[in-house]
């Protein structure tokens, strides 16, 4: 049984400390002071070790490149560990792959490192051999859920006792962006997502829905054009076909994976087109370039909901998470047949907002109505990734598969 657990006799001893943590359901705030005194006396059990973030691709430059998905994880994970005294490392795999994954998770084991944060959907296959293998560490799984947990995308897998898979409802993110394109007026869009990640389906599913009832609403047609990229696939010929995307019409095309984003940039400065993306980072120095393709970039709170998971973790909250996919979001979502899904809910999601609002039609105040009517439950998003894409077509709204 994992450690974490087996410490559960110590709480009554430092009762003083906990007292200042948060759950996910306590935001208390606590102090540094405490924090290390808590993490000192935890660490005599051998319980704490050590935080390790493996990340989602090869090599080491995507932390280096400035890839804001890996760095918002890091920044959550250090902005706890700083505090608690806790070490802290970052792995990445060698090859793309489940074996080079579990290569990785081995090493960092071996190294010490007893909290593994993994970083992307493309890590499910490995978490279902390695949860089961090392039943003393914890794996904390972000942007993995249940249907990442598969050998063969038939048999899926639950969280074991030992890990938990933190998800973001992405599809509302995905909707606020297709409604903002079609109410600022664009009728000819986009959609770009990785290949095979349960991520890229929910932003796709939501941006088609998110599309669909502003056409609706503002009683006019659209065409959307949709395709899955490899992202180790050739980025050449990806920027030619999203070139070749505007100018056949396309006004606006969303991204949802930082690593097509690059070939997308560039298609749409060349072409002088407009994107949605991801990359904050990207998203806020386009206004460097001589043509900003930026209209919006959706957002997600990966660092602050990292940091919350961890400190929860070693504030005896744990059970808040062991073996469930807990879904970060604006509203409280439905329960899947296969899996009890646990729903946080805050604003996690939406949009680029504040000084980087670059609407002129689709102003705040309807924003704000969308993300109210998304929280009360009067606006349904579909994410069951088994419903087929075609399904969404409507009258007013055409779906272009590539």
């Amino acid at each position: 049984m994992n450690k974490i657990l087996q410490i559960c006799g110590l709480a009554g001893l430092l009762a003083l400390f906990l007292m200042g943590c948060q759950t996910v359901t306590d935001v208390e705030a606590v102090t540094e002071t405490e924090e290390t005194e808590l993490n000192a006396e935890l660490d005599e059990e051998g319980v704490i070790g050590k935080v390790a973030l493996l990340t989602d691709q090869v090599g080491e430059s995507r932390m280096e490149s400035g890839d804001t998905f890996c760095k918002a994880i890091w920044t959550g994970i250090e902005s706890y560990c700083t505090v608690g005294n806790v070490e802290s490392a970052c792995y990445s795999p060698k090859e793309d792959t489940k074996d080079s994954r579990l290569e990785l998770i081995e090493d960092a084991v071996t190294d010490g490192y007893n909290v593994l944060v993994l970083a992307g959907s493309h890590y499910g296959e490995a978490l279902v051999a390695a949860q089961s293998t090392y039943p003393d560490v914890t794996f904390i799984a972000v942007d993995v859920d249940s249907y990442d947990m598969t050998f063969d995308g038939e048999t899926f897998y639950d969280p074991a006792m030992n890990t938990t898979c933190i998800t973001f409802a992405e599809e509302q993110s995905g909707f606020l962006a297709g409604y903002a394109a079609v109410m600022e007026g664009y009728t000819r869009l986009g959609y770009l997502g990785q290949a095979d990640t349960s991520v890229a389906q929910k932003y796709g599913f939501g941006y088609l829905q998110g599309i669909a009832q502003a056409a609706e609403t503002l009683g006019v047609k659209v065409s959307v054009e949709y395709h899955y990229a490899d992202i180790n696939g050739d980025q050449n010929q990806l920027k030619d076909k999203l070139e070749n995307w505007y100018a056949e019409g396309c006004q606006v095309i969303f991204v949802s994976e930082e690593n097509l984003e690059k070939s997308a940039f560039e298609a749409a400065t060349q072409m002088q087109g407009l994107l949605i993306g991801t990359d904050q980072e990207r998203f806020r120095e386009g206004a460097d370039f001589a043509w900003d393709p930026y209209l919006t970039a959706v957002t997600k709170e990966l660092d602050v909901v990292v940091e919350q998971v961890v400190k929860d973790l070693f504030c005896y909250a744990w059970d808040e998470y062991s073996c469930n996919v807990v879904c970060f979001s604006l509203s409280e979502g439905t329960i899947l047949e296969r899996l009890q899904k646990k729903f946080v809910t805050g604003d996690y999601l939406g949009l680029a907002a504040e000084d980087e609002w670059r609407f002129n039609t689709f102003d705040r105040e309807q924003y704000a109505a969308m993300i109210e009517g998304i929280k009360a439950g009067d606006i349904h998003i579909e994410d069951d990734p088994e419903v087929e894409i075609e399904s969404f077509a409507t009258d007013h709204m055409e779906i272009i598969q590539e």
